[in-house]
């Protein structure tokens, strides 16, 4: 932007315009790399001001204005939503193109009117576009068309169910993109190219490289990525078993006096759901005791006090009397884990889904909110999260078991008694587990924990089950 800048002064001093295009070119196309769709929006009006009223089909500069007015008004297009006008623009573009001549031209309208005729639904043209433009990307051995072409093939292969040869792709774009330092192309769709930096996060493909790639072009993520913890968000906050907050991954302090109504403010409106939860709502926990005028005053100055210390405002959204925090900007672990098992319900019970309930099992750190005093508002909402894991504990402990990955399984079943040390389904599994690895003293040893702490509780015995494993045991052991 500084370099355009620069050159449109020039232009501007010296009275010669020749390049004034290819530099407003290169403004739009660095605004939509960094999803600034207002900036790109100005510099594209400025370029259409630039050309000549009526075309000049025998005036080489006029051709290749147009090509260039026409390239950056499909990629806007594209990039906005706006199918109306995109097929227009793709078509004088790939016109404009032809005639001008370049290879790298040509390649690049081929690659985004495949990116065009896909987002039309009109797949089959899609594939004979991203072809033309693959193979002149080959031809020309140019490393940013290639970026492209592997990262459009990606994309083409995910949508088309096919996840190896999309992630093989994938591995290979980003392979290449890291050792060229490449973040962009001039023709690629920044909500799709977020969507594969996020299936490369998954496959934890060029981590960190992939992720430079998110911060320096402002990447938005997709509803399907607000479980990656592995994402650059800006802000990472934890709930489960412990509370903290993560500003560009470094731990914000809260140590400065006045900050515990904020921060509290913080853990109510994600225990509320962090989505247009109502104002009075949040005041009725916050300040009980206060009116209707002295509330609103202090939810004011608490959301200022709140916005202040995570330093980022626009992730705190209040409108209409309602306050969002905002998941573009923010990763909540308690969501996280939530959508994770979503997945796994929506996706049935797979292999690819065992993954997944790995993930969220080893998110869940402990009680929701776990310092904080037995508000009653917040016991049902701590329950739930509670139940929730050790459902899922038990659903992937007795796959495990089922398939006789006995290690596996144990693990499960222990992790579900660090939580729940009464479950007696968990202390059954342990003992079998024990059993199956040969380890019947530490299957024993559980079944005498487990009595103990069951009589001193709830003034009961272990069931007929629970003893009927032990008795087992000692059978074989005598």
């Amino acid at each position: 932007m500084e370099a355009v800048s620069e050159g449109m002064e020039m232009s501007r001093t010296t009275g010669i315009h020749i390049v004034d295009q290819p530099l407003l070119e290169h403004a739009i196309s660095s605004s939509l790399n960094v999803n600034d769709s207002k900036k790109a929006w100005q510099f594209l009006d400025r370029l259409a001001s630039s050309l000549n009223h009526i075309p000049a089909s025998d005036n080489f500069l006029d051709i290749r204005n147009r090509l260039i007015y026409h390239f950056s008004s499909a990629r806007y297009a594209l990039a906005c939503g706006d199918l109306a006008g995109l097929p227009l623009h793709m078509d004088l573009a790939l016109k404009y193109g032809n005639q001008v001549g370049g290879p790298v031209f040509i390649s690049m309208n081929h690659l985004m009117n495949a990116l065009a005729m896909h987002r039309l639904g009109k797949n089959e043209d899609a594939l004979d576009q991203l072809q033309k433009g693959s193979l002149i990307a080959v031809e020309t051995k140019s490393k940013i068309l290639e970026f492209g072409s592997l990262l459009t093939q990606a994309y083409f292969s995910f949508n088309q169910g096919k996840e190896d040869s999309g992630l093989r792709f994938l591995k290979m774009a980003f392979t290449l993109g890291k050792d060229q330092r490449l973040l962009n192309t001039f023709f690629d769709h920044p909500s799709v190219t977020a969507k594969l930096c996020a299936r490369a996060l998954e496959a934890e493909i060029e981590v960190e490289y992939v992720q430079e790639m998110i911060r320096k072009r402002n990447l938005i993520p997709g509803k399907g990525s607000l479980q990656l913890e592995n994402w650059p968000w800006p802000l990472k906050i934890y709930t489960l078993g412990r509370f903290g907050i993560l500003k560009e991954e470094k731990p914000i302090p809260f140590l400065r006096k006045g900050q515990g109504k904020p921060i509290f403010m913080l853990k109510t409106l994600i225990a509320l759901g962090g989505r247009e939860v109502k104002e009075e709502d949040l005041s009725d926990i916050l300040w009980p005791e206060a009116d209707g005028d002295a509330a609103h005053n202090s939810f004011e100055t608490s959301l200022y006090r709140l916005r202040t210390l995570i330093g980022y405002p626009e992730a705190l959204q209040f409108h209409d009397g309602r306050l969002t925090l905002d998941s573009r900007y923010c990763w909540v672990d308690a969501w996280a884990f939530e959508r994770l098992l979503g997945e796994v319900d929506g996706r049935g019970w797979t292999e690819a889904s065992i993954s997944l309930v790995q993930k969220a099992i080893g998110m869940y750190k402990g009680t929701f909110l776990a310092n904080e005093i037995e508000h009653p508002w917040l016991i049902s909402i701590r329950e739930h999260f509670r139940s929730k894991f050790l459902r899922i504990v038990n659903r992937v402990a007795n796959y495990w078991l089922q398939t006789k990955q006995w290690g596996k399984a144990l693990e499960c079943f222990q992790k579900g008694l660090e939580v729940d040390d009464l479950a007696e389904e968990f202390c059954q599994g342990v003992m079998i587990c024990y059993q199956n690895l040969g380890l019947k003293a530490n299957a024993l040893s559980q079944y005498n924990r487990f009595e103990k702490r069951i009589k001193a509780v709830l003034g009961i015995e272990p069931s007929p089950k629970t003893k009927a494993l032990r008795d087992a045991l000692l059978k074989k052991i005598a």
